[in-house]
């Protein structure tokens, strides 16, 4: 064995000691039931993302998940038919449907900062918010086709 794959050898040994000192101390911090039940984190925090996504949206079998009708999310709240809540928008003129994916949802922002919301803002006609998050084109013009 030559000089420098020795040093190889235990330079990954001592930082495999390490790690698992490392593991142990996070364990015995967060107290002793750590040290016997060692849930796997990524999928817990995969399912609690899902339970979250649950709470405001529906699958449709046709349409996949699209927004439950009268939910209410952090960023913001959707109408009796699924549709993200515009603020008040003068009257007169016919609303515009506004459809698309997530960038018209808007599901990371406030009701106020979707794109729809500034365009009603801008020409004063209300607009309506149809976007639904993971959508394309095609799925959009599906769901705009079928009735109510």
């Amino acid at each position: 064995m030559s000089c420098c794959s020795g040093y190889g050898l235990l330079l990954a040994g001592s930082l495999l000691v390490g790690a698992d000192l490392l593991e142990l101390g996070c364990r015995l911090h967060k107290g002793k039931g750590w040290l016997v039940e060692w849930p796997n984190l990524v999928v817990s925090a995969i399912a609690e993302a899902l339970d979250d996504q649950n709470r405001w949206t529906v699958y449709d079998p046709l349409r996949g998940y699209t927004p439950r009708p009268n939910a209410m999310t952090p960023n913001g709240a959707f109408d009796g038919r699924g549709f993200r809540l515009p603020s008040a928008a003068p009257g007169g003129a016919p609303p515009i449907l506004a459809t698309g994916g997530s960038l018209t949802l808007g599901d990371e922002v406030a009701d106020g900062d979707t794109w729809p919301a500034a365009l009603q803002e801008l020409i004063g006609t209300a607009v309506i918010n149809a976007g639904v998050s993971g959508y394309a084109l095609e799925a959009t013009a599906q769901t705009r086709a079928q009735p109510s």
